[in-house]
């Protein structure tokens, strides 16, 4: 499962997990700002480093990303298409860190 995590605002994280509440509660605790699932789709390291590459005049640091209009564009398009459900967002963003 491919993820897009961040705050209200700032920068995106593109990763991969197969446990993704487990990697919501570790980026949270690393974290000043709270963090919330912004999308998810399937998608294995191939299609993790392609975003990346799609990705790469944004990147901060790492796995870390400019959210400029072409990522929000993207992370839109993938809860548009239903490959995220929105609720499944909501469910990981509202979980308790602790």
């Amino acid at each position: 499962m491919i993820y897009f995590i961040g705050n209200q605002k700032g920068a995106v994280k593109i990763g991969i997990t197969i446990n993704l509440p487990a990697r919501m509660k570790k980026l949270q605790t690393g974290s000043p700002h709270r963090l919330r699932l912004l999308a998810w789709t399937f998608g294995d390291e191939s299609a993790e480093a392609a975003y990346h590459e799609q990705f790469a005049h944004l990147r901060i640091n790492g796995e870390w990303f400019s959210r400029k209009a072409e990522l929000s564009d993207e992370i839109k398009r993938l809860l548009k298409v239903g490959i995220c459900p929105t609720d499944a967002s909501e469910k990981m963003s509202n979980r308790k860190s602790g």
